[in-house]
């Protein structure tokens, strides 16, 4: 099975108490099912894709099950501005994702975000 990127929002709770975009690549895949539990109990799942030949590459060199990339949105630099972050994302990910499904993860992340963070911190 190939390995998967989640892109979400982070859960917040007595633990985790800043609002965050969190990229989530698998690093192995021993049970599906329970990967996906794990990191909906970290995360709100927005979109899923594939990994690519060079992301599953990177995978092979490394000791943990997960590599989590994150974007505190309240934190410099971004400073509450969620283009900026889905502006930054959206380059990081040009090197391996086609620019079509880039907008597609970019448009539902910014849907969602109101969704799930509305009381919590306002868009500028």
């Amino acid at each position: 099975m190939p390995l998967k990127v989640y892109y979400g929002y982070a859960k917040l709770n007595n633990t985790i108490k800043k609002p965050s975009l969190r990229v989530i690549y698998e690093n192995g895949n021993n049970n599906t099912e329970r990967n996906i539990k794990r990191i909906e109990s970290w995360i709100h799942i927005v979109y899923i894709r594939d990994q690519t030949k060079g992301e599953t590459a990177d995978a092979m060199y490394s000791d943990r099950m997960f590599t989590v990339y994150e974007y505190f949105i309240n934190e410099k630099p971004y400073n509450g501005d969620l283009e900026l972050i889905l502006e930054q994302n959206y380059n990081a990910d040009s090197k391996h994702v086609s620019k079509k499904e880039r907008e597609e993860i970019k448009s539902k992340l910014r849907e969602a975000y109101d969704k799930i963070y509305k009381t919590t911190i306002n868009i500028k």
